[in-house]
Order: C-alpha cells, then sequence, then structure tokens
C-alpha cells in the first residue's frame, strides 16, 4: 500500500506537469494518460524467449571477421529450434567503438555490419519465422562525434540545446562535477564516459528527433526496442541538487512509449533499469517489461549454495512490487554484456548451467539468453571478455567471428560439435526452449512456490486454464526423493529421473517438467 501511494503520487505529478510543445504532441488529457498506464499491448509475447545478440561477435556472414547482420541471417533456423521468438540486438548504428553505445547516425547501419537492405532482409526473414526483432535504442548519450554534439558545442543555434552544458566550470549546476568535460572553453555532461555526452531531455527538438528516429525503425519493421541506460536519462548529477529527476524520467518515457504505441500498439518496449526491483517498480507504467537483475544473482546464489530459497525467497518477495501492473512482462536473464557470464561464475560446469537453463526457461516472464549462454561461454571483465566471438564451426556456413581473439572459450566446444552431442548443454537448451515455446502454461501460466522440507530440492507449479505443470530440480550432487501428491506424466527429463506415483527420484542435479492429472 506504501508502494501504491508512492506511484500514484509521481503519477499525480506528471499529469500535473503536463505541458504543451509546438505540435501538441505532450499536451493529453488525464483519461488518455490513465488509458496509456493501462494498458500494455504487448501481450502476444508474454512469456516467449528472447535471445540476446551481440552483434560483432555473433556470426560473420560474409568472411571480413565481423559479426554481421547476414550472419544473424543464416542463424535463425538455429534460433528458432531453440524456441527463441525475439531477438535483441545490441546496438547496430554507426559508430566508433566496437560496441556501439556511442552513435553517430541513428538512421543509418554500421558498415561493419551491413547495410539497411541487409536490415529490411533480416526484418523479413525474422518474420517469415513468426519471430520479432527489438533493437537497442540509446537515448541517453551519444558519440562526442555525432554532428549533433559538434554543432552543439560550436553554439549554432539550431542545435545549442541538444546537450546538457555549461558555459563555464562555474555554472554547472550539479553539486558533482566529475563526469563534466570541457570543450572548447564549455562544459559538457557524460556520465558513462567523456566521448558519450548526454542529450538535454528539456529540448523539445531533442525529443522531436527521438520520436522521428524511433518511427523510423517502426516504419522498416522493427517490433518494439531495449532502451539503454533508462533511469540515467535524467541523471542526478545534470540538475542541482532537489530536482525530481524520477519524475522527469517517468515524463520522457511515457511520452517516448506514446509515441511508439500510437505507432504500433503491439511493438514491445524493454529497459534496463540497473537498480532493485523494489525500486525498478516505480519505472512499470513506463516500459511493457524491465530487465529483473536480482534474477541471475538469485539463480547463481541458489545453484553455488546448493539452497533453494537463496533464489525463491527473494524472488517471490520482489515480484509483490509488481502485483499491482497485470500487464507487466518480467525481463528475466541469467547474465548480460555487462555482467560475468554464468558460465565463469559456475566453473563451466555444465550439470550446474543445466539448472540454470532449467529455471530460466521455467519461470514467468520473458527468458532472455544472452548469446553463447547455451554454449557454456565463459566471461568476465574487462567487457571485451564477456562478448568474445562465437564459435559456430562452420554450422549453416557462419564464420566465427575473428575480431577479437577467443581466450577464456578456447576449449568451449563449438555450435556444430553442441549440436552432434545429445548430452551437450546446447542441446539441453533446446529441449527445454522449444518446449517452453510450445506451453502456455510456461508461458503464461500462474506461478506457486512448493514447500519441500529439502533446500536440495527447487518446486514449484505453473497453473492455466485448469492444466499444471510441476517443475522440481535438484540442485545437489546426491540423488533426492521428493513426494508432493502430485501425480502425471514426465513431460521433459533432463536426466534418468523418474516418477512412481507420485514419489519423484531425481538424479545428481537433475531437473523435470511433469503434467499434473486433475
Amino acid at each position: 500500500m506504501k508502494h501504491l501511494l508512492k506511484l500514484l503520487l509521481v503519477l499525480l505529478l506528471l499529469v500535473g506537469c503536463t505541458t504543451q510543445t509546438d505540435d501538441g504532441f505532450i499536451s493529453r488529457s488525464e483519461d488518455e494518460l490513465r488509458d496509456l498506464l493501462q494498458d500494455s499491448n504487448a501481450e502476444k509475447l508474454r512469456g516467449e524467449i528472447f535471445y540476446n545478440i551481440f552483434p560483432i561477435s555473433f556470426a560473420d556472414g560474409n568472411g571480413d571477421g565481423y559479426g554481421d547482420l547476414q550472419g544473424i541471417i543464416k542463424s535463425l533456423d538455429y534460433l528458432s529450434e531453440m524456441g527463441v521468438k525475439g531477438l535483441w540486438l545490441n546496438p547496430i548504428h554507426p559508430s566508433p567503438s566496437y560496441h556501439k553505445y556511442d552513435v553517430t547516425d541513428y538512421y543509418d547501419i554500421d558498415p561493419q555490419f551491413g547495410t539497411l537492405e541487409d536490415f529490411k532482409e533480416l526484418i523479413q526473414e525474422v518474420h517469415d519465422r513468426d519471430m520479432v526483432l527489438i533493437m537497442d535504442m540509446v537515448l541517453n548519450h551519444s558519440s562526442s562525434k555525432h554532428p549533433w554534439f559538434i554543432k552543439a558545442m560550436n553554439n549554432e543555434e539550431d542545435y545549442d540545446d541538444y546537450y546538457i552544458k555549461a558555459a563555464s566550470r562555474d555554472e554547472i549546476p550539479a553539486q558533482d562535477k566529475s563526469a563534466w568535460y570541457e570543450y572548447n572553453g564549455q562544459y559538457y555532461y557524460g556520465s558513462f564516459w567523456s566521448e558519450m555526452p548526454e542529450f538535454n531531455l528539456e529540448s523539445d527538438s531533442v525529443r522531436k528527433e527521438f520520436r522521428d528516429i524511433l518511427s523510423f525503425w517502426l516504419d522498416l519493421g522493427v517490433d518494439g526496442f531495449r532502451y539503454d541506460a533508462a533511469k540515467h536519462a535524467y541523471d542526478v548529477n545534470e540538475y542541482s541538487a532537489g530536482t525530481s529527476t524520477l519524475r522527469k524520467n517517468l515524463q520522457f518515457w511515457l511520452e517516448m512509449k506514446h509515441h511508439v504505441k500510437s505507432e504500433n500498439p503491439e511493438a514491445y518496449v524493454i529497459a534496463e533499469v540497473w537498480t532493485d526491483n523494489k525500486s525498478m517498480a516505480y519505472y512499470t507504467e513506463a516500459f511493457d517489461a524491465l530487465f529483473n537483475f536480482d534474477f541471475g544473482q538469485g539463480v547463481i546464489s541458489s545453484i553455488r549454495d546448493q539452497n533453494s530459497t537463496a533464489f525463491l525467497s527473494p524472488y517471490i518477495k520482489g515480484q509483490k512490487f509488481f502485483e499491482e501492473y497485470p500487464n507487466y512482462l518480467d525481463g528475466i536473464f541469467l547474465s548480460n554484456h555487462d555482467q560475468p557470464r554464468i558460465g565463469s561464475l559456475l566453473d563451466g560446469q555444465w550439470d550446474l548451467l543445466r539448472l540454470g537453463g532449467s529455471i530460466l526457461l521455467t519461470m514467468p516472464g520473458n527468458p532472455y539468453i544472452y548469446y553463447g549462454e547455451e554454449l557454456a561461454y565463459y566471461g568476465v571483465k574487462p567487457d571485451e571478455r564477456i562478448r568474445e566471438p562465437l564459435k559456430w564451426d562452420g554450422y549453416a556456413e557462419i564464420q566465427t567471428p575473428t575480431w577479437e581473439d577467443i581466450q577464456l572459450n578456447s576449449n568451449t566446444p563449438t555450435v556444430q560439435e553442441q549440436l552432434n552431442d545429445e548430452n551437450s548443454l546446447l542441446t539441453h537448451y533446446q529441449v527445454w526452449g522449444s518446449y517452453r515455446r510450445s506451453s502456455n502454461v510456461l508461458k503464461q501460466g500462474d506461478f506457486t512456490n512448493l514447500m519441500t522440507g529439502n533446500q536440495r530440492i527447487m518446486a514449484y507449479t505453473r497453473s492455466l486454464n485448469g492444466e499444471t505443470l510441476l517443475i522440481v530440480l535438484n540442485l545437489s550432487n546426491n540423488q533426492q526423493q521428493v513426494d508432493l501428491e502430485m501425480s502425471g506424466t514426465i513431460e521433459v527429463n533432463n536426466k534418468d529421473n523418474s516418477l512412481d506415483g507420485s514419489l519423484i527420484t531425481l538424479q545428481p542435479y537433475g531437473s523435470i517438467i511433469i503434467k499434473v492429472t486433475p
């Protein structure tokens, strides 16, 4: 109730601060805003699996050493066989960096990856397979090489207000000036890096640019966006003390959501708000989904400690913050392009990584698989080591990118090798992923935690329209038995686990899905 009152206060502030721009975009009635907040319009993607592609490292389609769009096209059958419905591409815009999070042109494709024609072909191939594609959109900052920034710092009239800047160091409004940098006698703000100057979102011109950019890609057939660094759109160190950056962030992202939904009501927008679930919940109404950063940490802790409550207890507590939002889609993941890979955190042990995959692919929300996770890829800081090229071994004539040496994964079996091994981690992901894509119960069903009296056993049900699936996992290296007083038939079984009446016998690190007899 306390959280609800806080959120209502924030929304009242949002409505009270609505203003009119020249094109009338921001001006909305309270009823229109309420309708926007209550309808996510992304229900068709509830529970579907997404796969996160780091483009330069994923698949080389033309042999030049860089991952590219043609390589992604050749990989689509591979992804479909894993049950993947959606692709999330990290930035593909022109950029001076390998990661492309410092954009120089929001209306084009980086030549390393291909052309706009290649992108159109990719969209068509994705849609032909009944899949969707969302692209990373970096609206917090651009590259310092972007023409907009150069014009702004030269005080050209049409671009003078595009970025956060101050005429002198004494005029910097924030108390913390450590992320302010000098350029031609002026200062600009860049919280992530000096070469990533941050946009001035108070500028109507900037907001119109963003709406035009989103429309451009939606018109090409993109199915949605992943917004980078969403809580930093208005950063506390950009403004004077006492500025309500939360309110400003929500207002901005609500406007972007309104625009996207007006172009395509079924478009899917997910945001990176890197914080705990309690703090993240304030942003829920502005997006269809948010990445659940607590999820992977909890899964890894449970597997390491052989203790189911290490995950389930914080997970259940965290979900309570979203109970007020029936349209919310939880973006669950084990690790991502900014974090140490789960493969390294679990020492590359396939038995443990199978457990992680089993949990990810049977829980509510949209599971996100970070490329290579299905191969047991290792990865630790620095970032390049978290983003090593994927090893294909000639699968579908895809070549492994060579832009970066493979160091941590030199001994990791390739895609082709694991496809030929029925006991591989990839095979596990294929079996469990394809089952999830075919199961409305796993995608949309209610979640109920089951108390087993044994912390080394994790058990829960997913239920929908009178059908119930029972998921049971053995987190230990010893055989375990449990009787949950449910009988049925085994649907998916990763080891020689068995069901005798209602007695379940789980082999070490075993996981099982049982369709419960009503």
